[in-house]
């Protein structure tokens, strides 16, 4: 790979290279002194447990790629799979119990380079734009290496690539990363004795998702790009428990609200009035039966002739011990019609009480 750079704000060593730089592919022979992944103490780095990979973690210094960077990169790279892409990684160094090791949470794409099939041209506004996406976006954060693309020849660094490493990332935790496009093979080179060394690293998979049912968990270990499946058992069960919870929760307020409305409705039905109360299936059918049943015919009074038949005449009075001739006032004529008419209720042409009979007296015509 050949890179042509020029002169950038951030990097002084830029400065010293030439604008175009052509070096002869040639492997790099450990140089006693040089950057040693191995040197580092945990003591210079903060202290941080590595996240769940589902690899197996070395006794020293490791790289750990979030799955997305990686998916970033593979991205980019296929964006040109007959010429060469490149950019950043961004993180930082932790130790654990165990060793220092690297996070690489971010990249960061050389959108100005000019790629060619075996060589990249890295301009300074490329590495501009590069510090000022790493200080607006993610500051705090160290460039941990850089990564480029090897379209269709392969997972090694060049002479060229070898002299960008050591004079642009030559710190003991700086590494360099290479992927094709084409066979989609990866690999992370890592400093050591003096020589960029390719090994393992594990990856961080994506974050759970929030579906029922998740998918397994994905760890690659790149040393024959194996791929192991891990399932997240705990993160799956988790997931099941709440959604039976909720479930139940919605029962219980579903049953709770049928039990209100089973109360609230009949004093809502009383409280509307009697003709609410009459249309009750119940009342309403005894109401019905009531109005359906015959009238009864009242009982004789004890003023009442029960011999008389129903063409006969009859004498009402009051119910006393007087009999009925004391009604009728002995000294009125009883041949005079206007109290015939008075006494039978006959005024106006219609009858408003009881009949009464003019009764003679013995010896009278």
């Amino acid at each position: 790979m050949g890179v042509k750079t020029a002169k950038s704000k951030g990097h002084p060593a830029m400065a010293d290279l030439h604008d175009s730089i052509a070096l002869k592919e040639a492997a790099a022979e450990p140089r006693p002194g040089g950057p040693d992944a191995s040197t580092l103490r945990t003591a210079d780095f903060p202290f941080r447990d590595p996240p769940k990979t589902g690899g197996t973690r070395d006794s020293r210094f490791q790289i750990i790629a979030k799955q997305a960077v990686l998916d970033d990169i593979h991205t980019h790279g296929k964006t040109a799979m007959e010429s060469e892409v490149c950019g950043v990684l961004v993180g930082d160094v932790y130790c654990d119990v165990m060793a220092p090791w690297a996070y690489v949470e971010h990249s960061i794409r050389g959108e100005s380079a000019v790629g060619k099939q075996t060589q990249v041209t890295i301009t300074s506004e490329t590495w501009t734009r590069i510090h000022e996406t790493l200080d607006r976006d993610f500051p705090g954060k160290k460039i941990i290496g850089w990564y480029h693309t090897h379209p269709g020849f392969g997972i090694f660094l060049s002479g060229m690539d070898l002299f960008i490493q050591e004079n642009f990332f030559n710190q003991a935790w700086q590494i360099a990363s290479v992927y094709d496009p084409h066979s989609e093979e990866e690999g992370v080179f890592i400093w050591r004795d003096g020589k960029a060394t390719r090994e393992n690293f594990l990856v961080e998979p994506h974050a759970p998702s929030p579906s029922l049912f998740a998918p397994a968990s994905m760890t690659q270990s790149v040393d024959g790009n194996a791929v192991v499946a891990e399932s997240d058992q705990i993160a799956t069960l988790t997931r099941r428990v709440r959604s039976l919870e909720r479930r139940v929760d919605m029962m219980l307020t579903g049953a709770l609200f049928v039990v209100l409305v089973a109360l609230i409705a009949p004093l809502f039905v009383f409280l509307m009035g009697p003709d609410s109360i009459k249309r009750l299936p119940g009342v309403h059918q005894a109401l019905h039966r009531l109005e359906s049943e015959p009238n009864k015919k009242p009982r004789a009074g004890p003023g009442k002739d029960s011999s008389a038949g129903d063409g006969g005449a009859s004498i009402f009075a009051t119910p006393t011990t007087q009999s009925s001739s004391a009604l009728i006032d002995p000294a009125t004529p009883s041949e005079n019609p206007a109290f015939l008419k008075r006494a039978n209720g006959l005024e106006n042409g219609r009858s408003t009480g009881p009949t009464l009979i003019p009764v003679k007296r013995p010896g009278s015509r």
